[in-house]
């Protein structure tokens, strides 16, 4: 996999717009900085795409665009400020963590997975709850009112607990955030 790959499936385009300062609505929709925008017309997913200008990409193109840079730079850029080593090839998920550099790869990685998939689960939430209490429940329904609160929980040991704390996630939950990783991008390609 190539380094422009890896950052394109490490970070979206709507992580970069709210990085650079893009205030992104719940739909996943901003106001275009590519032209004169009065109502957002930009949706923001792994890629970008314009409804009012018609300026569409991946996040190494969007940050291009943004900054007026060529991808080379706006792939440093994303590497600097997103925290993704040069070298990463993909979700670290080996058995054994070699080095403390590792485990903060990983909670990077991790958080990011978790964040995502947080934001589908409260999407499912409002947007599959039954009208009334005679309908059936949607699968996806269920499922974000069954995980909600325990991936809220991961995600707030990741960012604010301590090194031991995060390494026995990593130890009880790496199998679990590849498979939610897997499953957000089957979910958020199609």
């Amino acid at each position: 996999m190539s380094y422009f790959q890896s950052l394109k499936d490490s970070i979206t385009c709507r992580d970069a717009a709210e990085q650079y300062g893009l205030e992104v609505n719940a739909a996943g929709m901003a106001r275009c900085p590519f032209h004169e925008d009065r109502h957002p017309s930009l949706k923001l997913g792994w890629g970008f795409h314009c409804f009012g200008c018609g300026a569409h990409g991946d996040v190494i193109s969007f940050v291009s665009r943004l900054f007026g840079i060529s991808a080379g730079d706006a792939a440093q850029k994303l590497a600097r400020n997103f925290g993704i080593p040069v070298h990463l090839r993909g979700p670290p998920a080996p058995l054994a963590l070699d080095s403390a550099s590792d485990l903060e790869r990983w909670v990077t990685f991790a958080k990011t997975v978790l964040h995502r998939y947080y934001d589908m689960l409260v999407t499912w939430k409002q947007e599959l709850q039954p009208a009334s209490p005679e309908e059936s429940w949607h699968p996806l329904f269920v499922e974000a009112l069954q995980r909600q609160a325990d991936i809220r929980e991961l995600i707030h040991i990741l960012e604010f607990g301590s090194k031991q704390e995060q390494q026995e996630i990593y130890t009880h939950y790496r199998k679990t955030v590849i498979t939610i990783d897997e499953r957000i991008r089957g979910y958020e390609h199609t």
